[in-house]
């Protein structure tokens, strides 16, 4: 137990890193029409990654259950089953530090002038593995004839032309001088915009987290858990105990088709919307969206088979666009510490959004109102939508 917590805490230390890939990749892309295409990469890879994990830890786990021709039974395979996909997490995480290390270029102003070790050893490695390539692949020089030579000759004169103009002109010397930024206090940098867009992350995190967590619970409790409908007398068209009962097997069916969808739409439909109509008013607009998309969720169950199949496929296909949509919209929001600060904050409302939500399905559950903690989601996110009208386009 006390093995999972520090491991957990070492993950809750290294998080903030997300914070520090988004202001990276802001501060990397120079032109403004491009910050939607390249924010969308950080989404994508990460849905490529839940697609991919889950099934390749399932393949490497019990290895000698799986593989017995390959792992002894007498080994430290069969003492830690578990052992080998967290080898391969702990040498995809130092190969990305690695990564990191050598080819990440610093974008802070204070220190992008300073030179810069990692840099620097991998042009030497680079140097050392391209060497003998470039002597072998040299380019060999000829005589010209004297036409091309007089022709090198003349442009070289007419290229030569307003360089001399330009020495002979009088122009008043200057000397160069750096100044180095000073960076501004952090009361300042806080602002009553920065403030809200904080708070407008909070909300999206917290609900969107919370649907996450509480929906593939919604989709597989089984319809004794639920209060048997003899003894509930339906008062509002809100009170109702009719579930899915899904199968583990077709909740992971369900749930690996939203991350094929995410994944396709963040690396073309998701770009072009932000690109075509704006982050602020795309974001806007799916703000507004998810208070209905949660609260019409628990009454797709209402729905005749294959209509009920259909239906949930497409909320959960809306949900995960929207949700990258906007994700990918706040990422160009923040920059440096503010950036930092709204993935704290961030981290914080993925604390308590689950545990709220969870407290809220379980009363549903025993009092007749199985959609209360998607309901109680749409309030936040209906908060959520009005207060994304006090944010500021600064671009």
């Amino acid at each position: 137990m006390v093995a999972i917590a520090l491991s957990r805490a070492l993950g809750g230390l290294t998080n903030p890193n997300v914070g520090v890939v988004q202001t990276c990749v802001g501060e990397l892309v120079e032109r403004k029409e491009q910050q939607a295409k390249a924010f969308s990469v950080v989404p994508f890879l990460r849905s490529l990654g839940t697609l991919l994990g889950p099934p390749l830890g399932g393949l490497l786990a019990d290895p000698v259950k799986l593989y017995p021709n390959v792992f002894q039974e007498k080994s430290i395979w069969k003492s830690f089953p578990y052992l080998l996909p967290n080898l391969l997490v702990g040498v995809l995480s130092f190969s990305g530090m690695v990564l990191g290390l050598l080819l990440l270029q610093e974008t802070h102003p204070q220190l992008v002038n300073k030179p810069d070790i990692g840099i620097r050893t991998y042009l030497a490695f680079k140097y050392l593995f391209t060497r003998n390539f470039r002597k072998h692949n040299c380019a060999r020089y000829s005589r010209l004839d004297q036409a091309e030579e007089d022709g090198i000759e003349l442009r070289m004169e007419t290229e030569a032309e307003p360089e001399q103009e330009a020495i002979q002109a009088p122009c008043a010397i200057t000397t160069p001088h750096k100044t180095k930024p000073t960076e501004k206090p952090l009361s300042k940098a806080f602002t009553l915009q920065v403030i809200l867009q904080v708070i407008s992350v909070f909300l999206l995190a917290f609900h969107k987290v919370s649907s996450d967590i509480i929906t593939p619970i919604f989709l597989a409790i089984p319809a004794k858990t639920t209060k048997p409908a003899d003894n509930l007398v339906e008062r509002n068209i809100f009170q109702f105990t009719d579930v899915f009962g899904f199968s583990s097997q077709k909740i992971g069916f369900i749930l690996l088709t939203q991350a094929g969808v995410a994944i396709i739409a963040q690396s073309t439909l998701i770009p072009w919307i932000v690109g075509r109509f704006g982050a602020l008013k795309c974001y806007r607009m799916i703000l507004c969206i998810f208070p209905v998309a949660y609260l019409f969720t628990p009454f797709l169950v209402k729905l005749k088979s294959p209509f009920s199949i259909i239906a949930l496929l497409f909320d959960l296909w809306v949900k995960v666009l929207l949700s990258s949509t906007g994700y990918i919209c706040s990422a160009i929001f923040f920059l440096a510490r503010i950036n930092g600060v709204a993935a704290s904050f961030g981290c914080l409302a993925r604390s308590i959004g689950p545990l709220i939500s969870g407290r809220l399905f379980k009363w549903g559950i025993q009092e007749g109102y199985i959609g209360i903690a998607f309901w109680t989601l749409s309030t936040v996110a209906f908060i959520g939508a009005l207060e994304s009208f006090f944010l500021l386009d600064h671009a």
